[in-house]
């Protein structure tokens, strides 16, 4: 299986600060789960343009921790959403996005909890 992210990037820009991952750790989970609560309420309004909008605000951070299980979903959401087409789909995408951006998180949480216990 391969991995869910990765931080390498975060440790490449940030010279391995530490502090400046888990900052951005949670700013991404405040964020991504903000998103994604507006992506249920625009989904569930047949709400194109909103859609478009947070798919395409979300992008930035699937490709910066290298969510590769995500790269075409999300650009597939934001196209449909832009098409105003195929709601059918754009509901499955937004599903697959909203469970692997909460897996995500909860990865995260999870080793951020083991560090500072070490």
């Amino acid at each position: 299986m391969s991995t869910l992210y990765s931080l390498t990037k975060l440790e490449l820009i940030s010279g391995g600060d530490e502090e400046f991952i888990t900052e951005i750790k949670k700013v991404f989970a405040e964020e991504v789960l903000s998103s994604l609560h507006k992506l249920k309420i625009a989904t569930a309004n047949k709400d194109y343009n909103s859609i478009k909008q947070i798919a395409h605000s979300i992008k930035p951070s699937i490709d910066s921790l290298s969510i590769e299980s995500l790269y075409d979903e999300i650009r597939l959401l934001e196209s449909l959403a832009n098409k105003k087409e195929d709601m059918e789909a754009i509901l499955l995408l937004a599903e697959k996005v909203d469970t692997i951006l909460r897996e995500v998180i909860e990865d995260m949480e999870k080793t951020t909890i083991l560090k500072k216990q070490s």
